[in-house]
């Protein structure tokens, strides 16, 4: 089975039979601090080869859910750490033009500055 998204250690992970959903998590290192637990996605090939994909709410533990294996499980991340990232993103490339902008510039100036002396 995989375990993806906001856990300490993402990747494939080998769990005892009839293990629990939150055994599988604390096998992939645990959640992260971002970790969203009230959301977590759990993907299972069905015999006809369809996708199940069910929402599972792990603060609420009476969700024992049994993992099976070829299982996937995916964390999301909490809004606001979300929300913070994007706006790093944004931030960053804004003010990485203008820096190199206002570098230019300086440079610019201050050579005129020198030729004048």
């Amino acid at each position: 089975m995989w375990v993806l998204g906001e856990v300490n250690t993402q990747g494939e992970v080998s769990v005892p039979p009839q293990s629990s959903l939150s055994e599988a998590l604390a096998i992939a290192g645990g959640p992260t601090v971002d970790a969203r637990l009230g959301h977590v996605t759990l993907l299972r090939l069905q015999d006809d080869g369809t996708v199940e994909e069910r929402q599972i709410d792990l603060k609420d533990y009476r969700n024992s859910e049994q993992v099976q294996a070829g299982d996937i499980i995916i964390v999301s991340k909490r809004f606001l750490p979300r929300f913070v990232g994007w706006t790093q993103r944004i931030t960053d490339s804004i003010t990485t033009p203008l820096s190199l902008f206002q570098l230019l510039n300086d440079l610019l100036t201050g050579s005129s500055d020198n030729n004048n002396n």
